[in-house]
């Protein structure tokens, strides 16, 4: 990933997206592995299936030109293997990475040798091959046939839809399954080699005994073709994609071919599906041009990958689940980084950065709260203690402390330095809503659902300090002033309270608001106070309580939502963001109140944003289970 694009937007839960690899054009590939007499080749085809080399150095496409090898790492296309006469449709690595077979229209497979690139062999089929495979010790490799019309021995009007079987080694055809009566659109062997599973537009599974050729079941249930077919790692469960007029996945056992469970939410066909090789995680293409990914414990989708403009045809995971590729009509191939997919499983709720800025929180709907480095983007840490969501976090003044609230009524005070539960605070009767320390941090703020009024505590001791109560409405938010002295509270009812916490006395009212309160926050000077609600944002004198600027763009009107779900000042206090409920990030000037930039980058509300300690880092945690990293953007002004 090159190193602007790395400062200027991490993902930081399940995915990121690598740049694109564009197939019609890129840097110097006019001039790869030309024919003959050819000055330059302008454009690269299609891109009908991918597929990642064992060692995940290296991205194999197959395409309507060849088949194009590209690295990984810088994106750089190393190769075009040439030969086939037709589109390339299947590409598949053996186990050990040195061969590469491909399936064509052209009747044949191609064995390619892959440190030299040189082509070993032509292995025929009876019809075009949609699908190859190697079996998992790499001595065999089986091919899907699609229709033959006129072959010998074969219905003239529906062709010859075999399975067949070559020895790796002597590129002698071993056997051919025969039973389906559609094209064998896709295929896997188990884990173990025991079985070959065969997917085809008759809208059946086939689990065939590879050294028999007996068809061992049948699995029906998809009301359309099946597209695509792959095993969990333990070889017990198969899942199967319907393609167009389906639009689901199923879950199959393989020992008794009963059905389990079907997966829906793609609005169109299911092109192509992969899984994680440990099988926690599933990735499905569809036409509908979005990438799902599904948590297989669950049988839950997670999160939606949007960004290709045509239908995807293929996706495939690097073997050790690093990386994610989704190759589309579009022309495009994009490299999702996935880390090692540890990440929130649900919206992300609450992120809080330590004030040393190293160190990034998040939590959410999954009951998890994750550890980040903020500089790398790396996950170091899981916690789970609350028993239900974990809505809001916040640090100490020192980081030394973290507060978490959650739908359990509780909130826990953790250790930073190990991590630990050292008090948990017990009164509230709803789910947490907010915590807040003071800037000195000896006491914590809080509120819960459903009541009006916010909870003081004492930090040391874990005891309730006092409750301020005056509004009329449920309180929305809550914070302190810088100085420690003062703290402000908006809520249902339309205005926001200034609190004294020596007395808890309630020291200035502010109304006139038109809407609820959504988001509220001191700047670091304590001299403003910035409110958000449903469509505005407004900027307060801190002492008087005086208007300054209300903060304003022109929304779109068909979508009634909270466009200041949230807010945070930069620590020199000049620019406000705002995340709203649309997936967008606003930035405001706060001597003006004048718009300033627009960011993008979610699908889902923007539920926190949060500024490090040194200004160059704005955080974002969204409901579409991601957290984005930006840039010092807003200085580029």
């Amino acid at each position: 990933m090159n190193k602007s694009l790395l400062s200027n937007l991490i993902l930081l839960t399940m995915l990121s997206l690598v740049p694109s690899i564009t197939l019609a054009e890129y840097e110097d590939s006019t001039q790869t592995d030309l024919p003959d007499g050819a000055l330059a080749r302008l454009g690269k085809g299609s891109a009908n299936k991918i597929t990642f080399s064992p060692d995940g150095k290296t991205l194999a496409v197959a395409g309507s030109i060849g088949v194009w090898l590209y690295d990984v790492h810088t994106f750089k296309e190393l190769s075009l293997l040439t030969g086939h006469t037709k589109d390339v449709e299947s590409v598949a690595f053996s186990p050990d990475g040195r061969i590469l077979a491909s399936g064509s229209w052209d009747k044949t497979v191609q064995l390619w040798d892959v440190p030299t690139r040189n082509r070993i062999a032509i292995l025929k089929h009876p019809g075009m091959v949609l699908d190859v495979a190697f079996s998992p010790d790499g001595k065999t490799l089986a091919a899907g046939c699609g229709y033959t019309i006129g072959m010998p021995g074969t219905d003239p009007q529906k062709g010859d839809e075999t399975v067949r079987l070559w020895d790796v080694d002597t590129k002698q055809d071993i056997a051919s399954f025969h039973g389906h009566i559609g094209y064998v659109r896709n295929l896997m062997f188990s884990p173990d080699g025991n079985i070959l599973a065969t997917a085809s537009d008759d809208k059946t599974v086939r689990l065939w005994n590879v050294s028999t050729g007996q068809t061992i079941n049948i699995l029906k249930g998809h009301k359309a073709r099946v597209s695509d077919v792959t095993f969990k790692h333990d070889g017990n469960i198969l899942v199967s994609s319907g393609g167009p007029k389906d639009n689901t996945m199923r879950l199959w056992n393989t020992k008794t071919g009963k059905h389990n469970k079907t997966l829906r939410g793609h609005t169109e066909g299911v092109m192509s599906i992969a899984l994680t090789s440990d099988g926690k995680l599933l990735a499905s293409g569809s036409i509908d041009k979005t990438v799902r990914l599904w948590d297989m414990t669950k049988g839950k989708h997670n999160i939606t990958l949007s960004g290709h403009t045509d239908a995807i045809l293929s996706v495939a995971f690097s073997s050790d689940n690093n990386t994610l590729a989704s190759a589309s009509l579009d022309g495009t191939i994009r490299l999702w980084d996935a880390g090692t997919f540890t990440g929130h499983t649900k919206s992300v709720l609450s992120i809080a950065i330590h004030p040393q800025g190293k160190t990034l929180v998040s939590s959410s709907w999954d009951g998890e709260i994750h550890i980040w480095d903020a500089t790398t983007g790396k996950h170091k840490k899981m916690l789970k203690e609350h028993t239900d969501s974990v809505i809001c976090l916040a640090f100490t003044s020192d980081g030394d402390t973290l507060a978490t609230g959650s739908s359990d009524k509780t909130i826990r005070l953790w250790n930073t330095s190990t991590w630990k539960t050292h008090k948990i605070l017990k009164g509230h009767k709803h789910l947490v809503r907010q915590v807040t320390f003071s800037p000195d941090g000896t006491i914590l703020a809080s509120f819960c659902d459903k009541e009006t009024f916010v909870r003081l505590w004492n930090v040391k001791t874990g005891k309730i300090i006092t409750k301020l109560e005056g509004h009329t409405g449920r309180i929305t938010c809550v914070t302190f002033n810088p100085n420690g002295k003062t703290l402000a509270t908006g809520a249902k009812d339309q205005t926001c309270r200034l609190w004294d916490v020596t007395t808890g006395k309630n020291v200035k009212t502010i109304t006139g608001n038109k809407e609820s309160f959504a988001s509220i926050a001191f700047s670091p000077n304590g001299e403003t106070l910035a409110t958000g609600g449903i469509d505005s944002g407004n900027l307060w004198d801190a002492d008087t309580g005086n208007h300054k600027a209300t903060l304003y763009v022109d929304f779109d009107k068909s979508v009634r939502s909270t466009r200041f779900m949230s807010i945070a000042f930069t620590p020199d206090a000049s620019v406000l963001a705002s995340g709203s409920w649309d997936g967008k990030i606003h930035l405001w000037e706060t001597a003006t109140g004048k718009h300033i930039k627009e960011l993008h980058g979610h699908i889902g509300n923007v539920s926190k944003v949060a500024f490090s300690s040194n200004g160059d880092i704005l955080a974002s945690g969204s409901t579409d289970g991601t957290i984005l990293l930006f840039g010092p953007v807003w200085k580029t002004q």
